[in-house]
């Protein structure tokens, strides 16, 4: 078997297809500097967190190699960007509690097909609860955003 690259895991839409999650999280140690632990990643949602987390690094490293430059100082708070939010959890409920409905959806990647794909609009639904559910993250607005994602769920589903 070939070992997949790191820019494989990060890069692969279906990261499962590379090979065992026991595979993956020691390519990934083998890869990533020894000061990133992780001990975290137990499975394949914690894995999926951390390739999003190591590709928005990634991004941000190659725009900006020195660490500050103008334009990373410049970037407006309502991007949604990863840089004003510690975690991904966190900015998905500031978004589901702290924006107006148009512009939730829109943050959130909503898309109007999703009113005729009930599946689609599932999936959509299910990775973002899988990320603030309350059982899964310890934020203090995570029941909040639950009920609101729940609430955008059921008019989405009442829409047939």
């Amino acid at each position: 078997m070939d070992w997949p690259t790191l820019y494989d895991i990060i890069y692969t839409d279906d990261i499962k297809s590379l090979g065992s999650f026991k595979e993956l999280k020691k390519c990934l140690e083998d890869a990533i500097p020894a000061n990133l632990s992780l001990h975290s990643v137990r499975g394949w949602d914690d894995l999926e967190a951390l390739k999003e987390d190591l590709r928005d690094l990634i991004q941000r490293v190659s725009e900006d190699p020195g660490g500050q430059s103008e334009h990373a100082k410049e970037k407006d708070f309502s991007s949604g960007g990863n840089e004003f939010f510690i975690s991904e959890p966190a900015r998905l409920i500031f978004f589901l509690t702290e924006l107006d409905r148009d512009e939730k959806l829109k943050k959130l990647n909503y898309k109007k097909i999703m009113n005729y794909r009930k599946e689609e609009a599932k999936k959509w639904r299910d990775s973002i609860a899988k990320k603030i559910h309350p059982d899964k993250c310890n934020h203090p607005k995570s029941d909040e955003a639950t009920e609101e994602l729940n609430k955008i769920y059921r008019d989405i589903k009442s829409n047939e």
